[in-house]
């Protein structure tokens, strides 16, 4: 099944180092360069982030994802910039990460991600400037409610790209919440294949799915469902026939792969 798009990538990461840096900006620099000396840095399926830098003219900490263009391409980022700064901002203020804010304020930066397409060399840029940063802080938003806005926002960002082909002749067709899981549609070309022999091998299937999510981003993105107290249900179905198998993931589950 194809991976789909997350914006929590490296976010914790250097939030956690900026924490220790107690509003320092010349100590942000200095963790700046220690973490650019460790790039290129692996980012599971999505890439790579390959370098982190201060951009003085734009007064703000820079991170570059190099992407792998059939995990998402630059465009299809690009068209949903506004949910997916919104994420950046959401992700902010989660626990763990929110005191990142703190610092950044102090230090008077802001923040951006440019993504950059491996073989397109296209770019996105998504930032935050000191100011936005600013009213984060200043706003909080209740745990509870942040998780749901995060999977409200990940759900709308993601459906943006359905349907799309996951494989030779199954296709997602679509992604919803239906209150206690999170549905990926995924229609089954009959001429193919035999909805029964998916039946047959549901736990088979499930094991397989299972060792794709041993992946930082499918981690990050398991999470956001597992905070909101969503499982995960693949549902594949007969493009004809209508008949359908589950493939089920509780949110306790969930919380277990994305902890470990």
């Amino acid at each position: 099944m194809k991976r789909v798009m997350s914006l929590l990538f490296t976010v914790a990461a250097v939030a956690a180092l900026l924490v220790s840096c107690n509003g320092n900006k010349a100590k942000i620099l200095e963790m700046v360069n220690a973490i650019n000396d460790m790039c290129p840095i692996d980012m599971g399926m999505m890439g790579e982030m390959t370098s982190v830098e201060y951009d003085e003219e734009a007064n703000e900490v820079q991170s570059t994802i190099t992407m792998d263009e059939d995990f998402m391409s630059v465009e299809a980022l690009a068209g949903n910039k506004r949910m997916a700064t919104n994420q950046l901002k959401l992700y902010f203020l989660k626990e763990g990460t929110k005191e990142s804010l703190k610092e950044l304020i102090s230090a008077g930066v802001g923040y951006a991600y440019i993504y950059k397409g491996a073989e397109s060399g296209k770019t996105c840029k998504i930032s935050l400037t000191n100011e936005e940063i600013n009213d984060l802080w200043n706003n909080p938003i209740p745990q509870d409610e942040l998780n749901e806005m995060m999977l409200e926002n990940q759900i709308a960002m993601e459906s943006a790209q359905y349907p799309s082909l996951a494989d030779v002749g199954l296709t997602i067709m679509s992604m919803r919440d239906d209150g206690e899981y999170v549905i990926y549609e995924c229609e089954v070309d009959e001429n193919l294949y035999d909805i029964s022999a998916f039946r047959a091998a549901k736990n088979e299937m499930k094991e397989a799915m299972r060792e794709t999510f041993d992946d930082v981003t499918a981690k990050q993105q398991l999470s956001v469902f597992a905070a909101a107290d969503r499982g995960l249900i693949y549902r594949y179905y007969g493009e004809t026939s209508g008949d359908a198998v589950d493939i089920v993931f509780t949110s306790r589950e969930l919380r277990t792969i994305s902890a470990n």
